[in-house]
């Protein structure tokens, strides 16, 4: 995506080492890392999350979780919904 010539790059938090550039920031609900970060709550369950989905109506959304495959079951269950929806997960092998 480019938004006035800068451009954004989305990628694992393991993985922000890797992005040239010194404008890096950490999307957590932790508070220990060596970048910015931008807070955000990490701890909804399944109905909130749905619930908040329904609320604000994003058109797209990318799912993050950083153990096993609860991102990309929850991605699989929103594009069943008809959500155009994606896991972090699936955007890090499709790069590799």
């Amino acid at each position: 995506m480019e938004v006035n010539g800068d451009g954004y790059n989305v990628v694992t938090p393991w993985n922000l080492s890797q992005v040239p550039g010194r404008n890096k920031y950490f999307l957590t609900g932790r508070r220990v890392t060596s970048y910015p970060t931008i807070q955000l709550s990490d701890h909804l369950d399944f109905r909130g999350l749905m619930k908040m989905i329904e609320h604000i109506s994003p058109q797209e959304i990318l799912v993050y979780h950083p153990e096993g495959d609860r991102a990309s079951l929850l991605a699989h269950h929103l594009q069943q919904c008809g959500m155009e929806t994606t896991s972090l997960d699936l955007i890090e092998e499709f790069v590799r």
